[in-house]
Order: structure tokens, then sequence, then C-alpha cells
């Protein structure tokens, strides 16, 4: 079978013309960005929080730093989607706790909230402590837990994983 393929055009396609549009269908604007409020605390974004709990030891193992900032993986502390999590819920964690909390799983998401939680709090009280957290940036309440759940130490407690430290083992590491 011989194909001829397309006849020649007749007359040229006129500039303008509605052939050379891209597209006819209405291209909406770009949405604008919030500052959202998560309850009564704000959504903060701060390279200086994030460089200070970097300077920490790992607040789970004691390890010396610098240490891999943890945000928070939970919708109460404003992670949604792709968007991550105020930059007051971090936790100062080493590189395979914090890859153990994200990507693990060798803990349940209960032991994993406590687990973080613990951490969080530690770091919050040293930096805290040690006068380096940034007046502009409100502290975060780490005196209410935040999770369902009853208390995280009867929790792990009840864990079958709980090592004699209180924290969920990392299956031999």
């Amino acid at each position: 079978m011989i194909r001829s393929g397309f006849a020649p055009r007749t007359k040229p396609i006129a500039r303008g013309n509605s052939q050379l549009r891209r597209s006819a269908i209405a291209r909406k604007a770009p949405r604008k960005q919030r500052v959202q409020r998560i309850g009564d605390f704000p959504y903060v974004r701060s390279r200086a929080l994030i460089d200070l709990f970097k300077t920490l030891p790992c607040q789970v193992t004691g390890a010396a730093g610098p240490s891999d900032p943890a945000h928070s993986n939970w919708g109460v502390h404003g992670k949604a989607g792709k968007i991550k999590a105020s930059d007051v819920f971090i936790a100062a964690m080493t590189r395979e706790m914090h890859h153990e909390l994200d990507q693990g799983t060798k803990w349940t998401k209960e032991e994993r909230q406590c687990v973080w939680w613990a951490a969080h709090v530690k770091s919050v009280r040293l930096l805290v402590a040690q006068g380096r957290w940034p007046a502009s940036i409100p502290v975060p309440d780490i005196e209410t837990y935040p999770f369902p759940i009853a208390t995280p130490a009867a929790r792990i407690a009840g864990s079958k994983t709980a090592t004699s430290s209180g924290l969920p083992s990392l299956g031999g590491r």
C-alpha cells in the first residue's frame, strides 16, 4: 500500500490566527500563598531556627551533632500534603534516626509519635535553657502531648519492641 502523505497547503497560515495559539483553555491564575495559623499558633519558616537545631546533639541517642532537623509528620503541627510542619515543630536527631522515623518500618505510628515528641521536647528545652531560642519566634507548647493516646510512656511501656531506655528498639542497630 502506497501512502501519499498530506496534501500541500493551498494558502499560508495567517499570523495571529487561532491555529497558532497554544490553547483556547483559559489558564488559572496561580494561588496566593497564605500565612496560616495552627490553632492559635503561627506557621513559621526560619532558616536560623533550623540551623540552631542542627547544632544540637541527637535528642534520642545522645550522639554528638551535627544532627538532622526532623520536622513533625503529623497534621496537628501543620503538616499537610507537600507542606512541611512549622519550623518550631522540629526534633534534633541523627540522620539514621530521622530516616527510621520517616521511612522506617520497625516502629508503629504511636511509637514514632512518642520518639519524635520526646526528642522535640528535649530539643526545645535545651535551646530555651541555653538562651539560644530566637526572640522573634514563639516557643511551642511542650507541656501538652498532642497525639490521641493517653501518655507516651504508657504506650511505649506496652510496646513489644521497647528497650530498657524506654525507646522502641531499632532492631539490632
